[in-house]
């Protein structure tokens, strides 16, 4: 728990570039349907708020910003082509960070607005840094008293995503509470132009996080001006989604992660080839990979084959914990031994080796520190080895929840604690009812739980493992029928599918070592498969074992079909369409729920 560094990847020929065009990015942010508030308003049927970028951005020659003629003509163009019926107002954002003059309304609502919309855009200087989020939660506010019956924010900006902040969840929070109490239901659609592509991730994230689409990225001016006529002089309003749901749910693609023997890969875009995180020398392997409640940062460990002698229970690997922050690539690392890790929310965890508990790792790449949680057992005296908690993350509505079982407490009345974001833990699975927890549902109400039915996993020694799996409702104590695939097997990996139905994977588990002196399963195996309806009375065997599938938003799905030696075949399925990724996966990490 020793080191942190942090790295920047190297750039591609086109991020060395970034500085050379003029990088104008149009974030159109549409909100349709009849929304009555009851309030005094501008009596116009549609209304739109033009959002300027109005920081500074840096230029070939060393000025302080650049030409504003590509936003000025684009918005000149729009403004000056809505209907003399339509109340247009203007708002730039760009400033300091914390200062309350960060954003500014330059032109209020009124109709026939569009030539002093234009002379104010032109008449904008650059300064200061990218306030973005400041601008939309202002812009929101400024549709308050609006009652006409479409509204929207048009967002110009030549940035891809706010410079005080890479954390989208407190903004997208934020959002939804403006929305919801002023009554506003805003569906966001983002159009970038010149944006590079280490921007381009920014911009996507953005989006993720407010529900859109993928945005579009136009290259001339001329599409820049036709994107934004689109969306301010729409065909059709009636085409717009009349009631867009709040609930931070849309159907967008969400990214994904793999490891092969030695790398780790991510998929950000279901359009783009997939990229290598990490790509690992002989004697060092890829361990496991979380994601952040907000997926703007993806966290990995690298473990080393050696490790280091520990008594008689053979060797404690050694390796890495590193977290990269997806907007501009940068990695930070830690040294680690044997450490399992999770996000609780936006926080980066660990279980610490040698019983010290978790740890927490800040974004910036600082020192790791313990993290006290409240309402965890205390940790057994004297001397450990290898971690004290197992870890694991699931995704609950907007949420990420983070579990914890801890190895070394058999007295406490739960063996599974559900832990906050702020430090604090809950029992949710109470001993007398299940020791190992395999699973957690959508809601959190019910888990996927497994008992030793034959054998041990104690030091030194490795046992077949015979274990028996269930379904459990922890509140009431209601629980399924058992499936047990016979002596030897042991549950290796279990889910719950957006239908309610739980799944539980088994693979045998006998005397085997692998180079670190620990039991583990024989992945070289078929694997035997299980299913369970909600409400159903029996599992069901699963004839398609090999196969599994990964709903990853945006009409996809990662698909993939386990081949000889224990390794899979990767592919991305959608619209009619289907690719192969990669034909050597050991693991899927996806960004999503199950």
């Amino acid at each position: 728990m020793t080191t942190a560094t942090a790295t920047a990847a190297e750039p591609s020929g086109s991020r060395w570039r970034w500085w050379a065009v003029p990088a104008v990015l149009l974030a159109v942010v549409a909100a349709a349907g009849a929304l009555i508030l009851g309030r005094a308003g501008s009596g116009a049927e549609h209304r739109v708020v033009f959002l300027v970028d109005a920081s500074a951005v840096p230029s070939p020659d060393g000025g302080k910003g650049y030409d504003f003629a590509d936003i000025s003509g684009a918005v000149a163009a729009s403004a000056l082509n809505a209907a003399d019926d339509d109340a247009l107002s203007l708002r730039r954002f760009g400033g300091t960070c914390d200062a309350s003059d960060n954003t500014a309304q330059l032109v209020p609502a009124a109709t026939e607005n569009g030539r002093p919309i234009v002379d104010a855009a032109r008449g904008l200087e650059p300064t200061g840094r990218a306030t973005l989020h400041s601008g939309i939660l202002a812009a929101v506010d400024d549709l308050a008293e609006s009652d006409a019956a479409h509204n929207r924010i048009i967002v110009i900006t030549a940035h891809g995503a706010d410079a005080c902040t890479d954390n989208t969840t407190e903004f997208d929070k934020e959002l939804r509470e403006r929305l919801d109490s002023s009554g506003l239901r805003l569906d966001f659609r983002f159009v970038g132009h010149r944006v590079p592509t280490a921007e381009q991730r920014a911009l996507t994230k953005t989006a993720t996080a407010s529900d859109a689409p993928r945005p579009v990225f136009t290259d001339t001016a001329e599409e820049l001006t036709g994107a934004l006529q689109e969306f301010v002089v729409p065909d059709s309003y009636e085409a717009l989604p009349a009631d867009v749901p709040t609930s931070g749910t849309g159907d967008v693609f969400h990214p994904f992660a793999w490891t092969t023997a030695k790398e780790v890969r991510l998929l950000e875009d279901p359009e783009a080839e997939p990229r290598t995180l990490a790509s690992l020398d002989s004697e060092t392997n890829p361990g496991t990979v979380a994601w952040s409640e907000d997926r703007t940062r993806i966290a990995w460990t690298e473990m080393s084959e050696a490790g280091t002698a520990e008594s008689l229970i053979g060797y404690v690997p050694e390796g890495s914990i590193r977290l990269m922050n997806l907007a501009d690539d940068t990695v930070r690392t830690w040294d680690c031994e044997q450490c399992d890790i999770a996000f609780a929310g936006d926080r980066l965890i660990s279980a610490g080796p040698g019983g010290t508990g978790l740890w927490a790792y800040p974004a910036d790449g600082g020192a790791p520190a313990q993290w006290r949680v409240e309402g965890l057992p205390a940790m057994p005296s004297g001397e450990l080895h290898g971690p004290a908690y197992v870890l694991s993350s699931y995704r609950q509505g907007e949420e990420l929840v983070a579990y914890v079982r801890p190895l070394y407490d058999d007295t406490s009345a739960h063996s599974v604690y559900r832990l906050t974001a702020d430090g604090a833990a809950q029992g949710v699975l109470p001993r007398r009812l299940a020791e190992n927890f395999q699973a957690v549902d959508h809601d959190g109400a019910r888990m996927i739980v497994s008992d030793v039915v034959v054998g041990r996993d104690a030091a030194g020694s490795c046992e077949p493992m015979s274990q028996r799996t269930k379904v459990l409702t922890p509140d009431s104590g209601e629980e399924s029928v058992a499936v047990a695939p016979g002596a030897g097997w042991a549950p290796f990996d279990a889910w719950f599918t957006a239908d309610g139905s739980a799944h539980v994977s088994y693979l045998p588990y006998r005397t085997q070592r692998i180079a670190t002196g620990s039991c583990d399963f024989v992945r070289s195996e078929d694997p035997r498969v299980y299913a369970l309806e909600e409400g159903a009375e029996q599992w069901v065997a699963v004839s398609d074992a090999k196969r599994r599938v990964w709903d990853v938003g945006g009409g996809s799905q990662a698909v993939t079909v386990l081949g000889e030696g224990g390794t899979a075949t990767l592919t991305l399925t959608g619209e009619g369409a289907e690719r192969t990724l990669d034909g050597a996966v050991g693991e899927l990490f996806p960004s999503s729920a199950p």
